[in-house]
Formats: structure tokens, C-alpha cells, sequence
């Protein structure tokens, strides 16, 4: 079914077999899942309204909920046709070294150093970046690593894309994991500015941006 759906250009030859797989999974849904369920578009929805109303933050949650649906990211990424691009910027400018933050600067100072002096000149930046399919922007928010035994995801957040030595790499400000709130289902983050750079094939947990909430002067995000 998903891949008649999600395919351009759809065919109107097609809808017959589309409408006979739609009857076979709905019968499957009726026979296979239990006779009281909870919706998890509704949680969701209840969960977003109790934090938007902490935070005073009164967003569209419907349309918050669609923008992180995995089938309107396969939208985004068909603009580009993404099956034959590997990789594809947007949002690019020049940037020279003095824009930076001392932080960064002290950062990509020691890990570059005279390369990065010699390619000043050349150094670029963009808002979003599509690599290998995947898609990467600043301020977002990804999963970078499994801590311990529980599994805790450890995040960063996107500070800049910048392209150097002809490579474009991420330099993020990996946050700290305080905690997991049962009640809002949400980790609660804090960022103690731990800047580092990361290239996008290294990369291997939730290819998937996240949003960061604030309550109180506190940090939440959800998985979901």
C-alpha cells in the first residue's frame, strides 16, 4: 500500500488493486488488534495541548504532529529527487571565522588549525542538509548515542553546518540527559555548551529531527 501511495507519478490503473489491499487491512486490523485500544495520534495530541499550555506556547498541534510524520518527510526529500541525489544543500552563504562564537572558534581551531586559517575564504554555510537521503538542520535536534546498560539516548543540537576542507560537517552542542519524566513522557535536557563536530556518516542512531520544548525554565523532548 505504501508504496502505491507514496509513489509519482500514481496511476489511475491502479486504484482497483489499491482499494482491494485497503479492504484486506482493514480486516486484518479488525481481527488482529485487541477490542479496546488507545489511539497514539490521540496521546500524543492530549500530551503536546498539556505542554502548550504550560509553556504558553500555542502552536497548530495537528500540524506540529504532521511535520514529523515519516511520510511527509519522503515528501520533502522527493523535492530534491532524492533518489538520484547524495548530497544536496539549501539555505547556503559564506561565513568567515569572526562570525563564529568563541566556543566554536577555540573548537574548530583545535581540530583544523592552519587548514582552517587557509580556508576561510572558501568556508560555507547552509540551513539544512540532505545526505545520503537523510535529512540534517539547524537548531534540530538528533540522537548520537546509547549510554550505559538502559540504553539512554544521548542528543545534540545542530549549531552550524559548515562545509570545510570540502566536507560539509555539523557542529553540535551535545546536551546532557537529566532525566525521564514519566508523566509528560518526555527526556528532560540541559545544554552546558559541549560543542564538537560530527560528519553525517557517522551518524547511526533515529535519523530523525526532534523538538525541544521548554516548561518552566526546563527542557523536554519526545522520541515520538
Amino acid at each position: 500500500m505504501l508504496e502505491i501511495v507514496l509513489v509519482l507519478p500514481a496511476r489511475k490503473s491502479w486504484l482497483p488493486y489499491l482499494d482491494t489491499l485497503s479492504i484486506e487491512f482493514q480486516c486484518l486490523m479488525a481481527t488482529l488488534l485487541p477490542d479496546k485500544m488507545i489511539l497514539v495520534y490521540e496521546g500524543k495530541y492530549a500530551y503536546f495541548k498539556k505542554m502548550a499550555l504550560h509553556a504558553n506556547n500555542f502552536k497548530n498541534m495537528p500540524k506540529t504532529l504532521a511535520q514529523r510524520h515519516q511520510l511527509r518527510h519522503c515528501l520533502l526529500l522527493s523535492h530534491c529527487q532524492f533518489l538520484k541525489s547524495y548530497n544536496h544543500v539549501s539555505g547556503v552563504k559564506k561565513i568567515e571565522i569572526h562570525q563564529l562564537s568563541q566556543a566554536v572558534k577555540t573548537l574548530l581551531g583545535g581540530k583544523y588549525g592552519l587548514q582552517l586559517q587557509l580556508s576561510v575564504e572558501q568556508m560555507q554555510q547552509c540551513s539544512k542538509l540532505n545526505y545520503n537521503h537523510l535529512l540534517y538542520q539547524l537548531a534540530t535536534i538528533y540522537v548520537h548515542n546509547l549510554l550505559h546498560v538502559e540504553e539512554t539516548p544521548a542528543f545534540f543540537q545542530i549549531v552550524h553546518i559548515l562545509k570545510i576542507n570540502q566536507q560539509w560537517t555539523l557542529v553540535v552542542d551535545q546536551l546532557i540527559t537529566i532525566g525521564y519524566d514519566e508523566n509528560l513522557c518526555y527526556y528532560e535536557l540541559k545544554s552546558d555548551n559541549l560543542f564538537t563536530t560530527v560528519l553525517p556518516q557517522e551518524l547511526k542512531y533515529y535519523h530523525k529531527g526532534l523538538d525541544l520544548y521548554e516548561i518552566s525554565g526546563r527542557f523536554f523532548l519526545s522520541l515520538s
